[in-house]
């Protein structure tokens, strides 16, 4: 069985794994957006560790990089320690250009060194987790435009502001990235 290390933003990226570790055995969230996307797209696997973004310790090491990129690197070996066999993150870019260029050239370096190692498979969300919620939905044509309270206003006004109505969404639709960049960029790497 493969397993699964999951890290994004928040609850709705990971699920029961943003839950202090002695409560996930009893939770009754899912594993959140990230695997559910892993397992619509037909790869089979288990999540066995999961982290928040606030909470990865950051390599202080590396000075040419920036934190975004230390914290990736630093997830990436947290996943590898773990025994994982897939990565699967995200991070929310808020409209933030240069975040999201750090994110994905950390990205490839790392898929690129530990390829043998483990598969990592992410990328930054432009600009929020719900702009792929609403590309999903077909909530609007270019949801990566608006800006994230819109989109926040937008999931909302459709109940689908919460981990499980965005995993419910994930399961239930064609999942389809072509209105999203960045979540068709995700799902490529599937």
């Amino acid at each position: 069985m493969t397993t699964v290390f999951v890290a994004g933003e928040g609850a709705s990226e990971i699920g029961r794994w943003s839950e202090p570790p002695e409560y996930r055995a009893s939770s009754r969230r899912s594993d959140g957006v990230l695997a559910a996307l892993f397992r619509k797209k037909g790869r089979v696997g288990e999540v066995t560790h999961g982290l928040l973004w606030k909470q990865i310790t950051k390599y202080k090491a590396g000075g040419h990089a920036t934190a975004d990129q230390r914290a990736l690197r630093a997830l990436a070996l947290k996943a590898e320690e773990s025994g994982a066999d897939v990565l699967l993150w995200c991070r929310d870019t808020d409209h933030d250009d240069s975040r999201e260029r750090e994110l994905k050239h950390e990205h490839a370096r790392l898929k690129l060194e530990l390829a043998d190692r483990l598969e990592v498979i992410g990328g930054p969300a432009v600009p929020s987790i719900e702009a792929w919620i609403v590309a999903i939905a077909a909530l609007h044509g270019k949801p990566e435009s608006l800006s994230t309270v819109r989109l926040k206003e937008l999931t909302a006004q459709h109940q689908l502001d919460s981990e499980s109505r965005m995993v419910e969404l994930i399961r239930e639709r064609e999942v389809d990235g072509s209105r999203a960049p960045s979540l068709e960029n995700w799902l490529s790497q599937l």
